[in-house]
């Protein structure tokens, strides 16, 4: 089971993570756990909640940066593909 399956975000909590977690991108990578911390104070829940977004955010590290058919283009397999569906 993912991590976001096990922190669920409420509907009126959303706005607010959300609202952290993009300030907390705006900052550099090594200042981002210090300014969630003191974004979310006590509120463990959304502390949770942005982190696990934050974590997302760093597994999809640039998946969209370059679009899929550039990509393609640029590997060898994406070749004999298109060679032998010709």
């Amino acid at each position: 089971m993912s991590s976001t399956a096990e922190i669920p975000i409420r509907p009126e909590d959303w706005t607010r993570a959300e609202a952290v977690f993009d300030a907390a991108l705006d900052r550099p990578a090594a200042d981002r756990a210090a300014f969630v911390e003191q974004a979310c104070s006590s509120d463990l829940q959304l502390r949770q909640q942005v982190e696990v977004l934050l974590a997302a955010d760093r597994e999809a590290g640039d998946f969209l940066a370059q679009p899929f058919f550039e990509t393609a283009a640029t590997t060898p397999e994406a070749g004999s593909v298109a060679a032998s569906s010709a």
